[in-house]
């Protein structure tokens, strides 16, 4: 992991550090949208969500109660309530969340992860 991060073995261990890497990464992606969910529904242009719209990845950070349609806990659910300024991602989100549930449609997902 701290290869692909291009960060030494250490960063990895300092939370708030690597929570402002992933806000900074997050924004990014943000940026890719439009100021409306109604002119842009998803990241990429398109009539339809593809798995570059970032979506599952963030159902799977800050998600609701679970993180899709089994008991797996969202891993960063206070990051969407601490004013990153990713207002604009987390409408989109809650969007997708509303429209495009991610379900894993009868399939059990590894036992360390529930």
């Amino acid at each position: 992991m701290a290869k692909a991060l291009k960060v030494e073995d250490s960063v990895l261990d300092d939370e708030p550090r690597m929570r402002v890497m992933l806000v900074d990464e997050l924004k990014v992606f943000q940026s890719y949208l439009e100021e409306s969910k109604e002119t842009q529904p998803f990241l990429l242009l398109g009539d339809k969500p593809t798995g570059a719209d970032l979506y599952a990845q963030l159902e799977r950070l800050v998600g609701g109660v679970t993180a899709s349609d089994v008991p797996i806990s969202p891993a960063l659910k206070d990051l969407k309530d601490n004013g990153s300024g990713l207002e604009r991602l987390w409408e989109w989100h809650d969007m997708m969340q509303e429209e495009y549930p991610v379900q894993f449609k009868g399939k059990i997902p590894p036992r360390s992860m529930l």
